[in-house]
């Protein structure tokens, strides 16, 4: 099975700047990613949309501060969520919550991702709320996807907004016609 994510190729170039390594935290956490993929935690559905927005919003110069700030988010979220699901220990979650404190902490330390942080905490503060939901809302995504042939899957989460509903729909219901015609029955 490939460490990487097998679908940064949907993305696009500015876009894939933001998105997260998986393989290394999959390597530490194995815990992550409940279907033993890399490519199935949440964090990244978020990455992608920090991507298409911050990319609009001419705040790429804060990718590194970004990244650090939705990992952690995420991956607290994931780790909130294995904890419900799989009955996780409170020592794994709570070591899954400091190796993203950690990432974040090696990603700071420099004078020019410090200052940047200042620039972005009024984006961050309103953004974090809508990242969290974001993320619970694409949760129920991985039992509805095929992995291996899911493009609806990223164009869904592409349209965004107000679009993301009616997008997933026309999805869903692309994939049950698919379905119907391929069926001996």
């Amino acid at each position: 099975m490939s460490t990487l994510p097998c679908h940064k190729h949907h993305l696009t170039e500015r876009d894939q700047a933001f998105y997260i390594d998986e393989a290394t935290i999959q390597s530490t956490h194995p815990a992550l990613g409940p279907f033993g993929e890399p490519n199935h935690s949440s964090y990244n559905v978020a990455m992608i949309l920090v991507g298409e927005r911050h990319a609009k919003s001419d705040l790429v110069s804060l990718v590194g501060h970004l990244m650090t700030r939705i990992r952690l988010l995420d991956l607290e979220l994931d780790a909130t969520k294995h904890a419900a699901l799989t009955g996780m220990d409170a020592a794994k979650r709570v070591s899954t919550i400091q190796l993203a404190e950690a990432h974040r902490a090696r990603a700071e330390s420099s004078p020019e991702v410090l200052a940047s942080e200042r620039a972005a905490n009024a984006v961050l503060t309103d953004e974090n709320e809508k990242l969290r939901e974001n993320a619970e809302r694409y949760l129920f995504l991985r039992d509805d996807c095929d992995w291996h042939q899911c493009d609806w899957y990223w164009e869904a989460i592409s349209a965004g907004g107000e679009d993301l509903d009616k997008a997933i729909d026309e999805g869903r219901k692309n994939r049950a016609e698919q379905f119907t015609e391929a069926s001996p029955f």
